[in-house]
């Protein structure tokens, strides 16, 4: 897999390379060419001015210096690539907290919503929504300690019937009872199996969700073997 994402960003390269000599309106090679037709073709009465000769030359050198760079930035960023490559393939086996808040139901049983807790509430209430925003299930919980929370969800609305197999998203709330908010976000914790670089960066992959390395909040040795949701 690494070595097809290798060959995939040589090949971006390349292009990208190609990108900027086509986008140069004259390459150092050309400009070499126009010089030296320029002073073999000019008038001898008239010869080229001192001025705009040193002109020329200074352009030339400008020319060389970008397309030199290009190259340098280029190597650059395929280096930066393969650096975190390798670097995201070491994380496969380790256990991860991320963000998440979205569930995937199937034809049947629950699925588990998962969160943290910034302090001691009285009400914890957690909302299920569906693709369009609707609210299809509400769930609430009571006196609940600081850390980590989760609330199983049957996968049925309000009124008890059982809801298409499908994404849903979730969101979680708390309060200390006295009208004051405890801050809480919507995670997820589970087994990274692989690492995914489908999209030309690295995603983990984690009970066959691709999770994306800004959404990882923390790394553990593995104690699991699948997602808890």
């Amino acid at each position: 897999m690494a070595v097809n994402s290798l060959a995939s960003l040589g090949g971006l390269a390349d292009n990208s390379t190609s990108a900027a000599k086509d986008k140069s309106a004259l390459g150092k090679d050309e400009f070499v060419k126009l010089l030296l037709a320029q002073i073999g073709n000019q008038d001898p009465l008239n010869p080229q001015d001192n001025a705009a000769m040193v002109a020329q030359m200074a352009t030339f050198s400008q020319v060389e210096l970008l397309q030199n760079a290009s190259s340098r930035l280029d190597q650059l960023l395929l280096a930066q690539a393969s650096s975190n490559q390798t670097q995201a393939a070491g994380l496969i086996g380790r256990d991860v907290r991320y963000k998440n808040d979205t569930v995937e139901l199937g034809g049947s049983g629950s699925v588990q919503l998962g969160g943290t807790l910034k302090g001691d509430a009285r009400n914890v209430t957690w909302t299920v929504v569906d693709s369009s925003g609707r609210t299809v299930r509400t769930l609430r919980q009571t006196d609940v300690p600081e850390g980590g929370i989760a609330a199983s969800w049957d996968g049925r609305d309000d009124n008890g019937q059982r809801v298409p197999p499908g994404t849903y998203s979730f969101r979680v709330a708390a309060d200390d009872g006295n009208g004051g908010a405890i801050d809480t976000s919507a995670e997820a914790t589970g087994h990274v199996s692989g690492v995914s670089f489908e999209k030309g960066f690295a995603e983990l992959v984690v009970g066959g969700r691709r999770i994306a390395l800004a959404s990882v909040l923390s790394l553990s040795e593995a104690t699991t073997s699948a997602t808890t949701n």
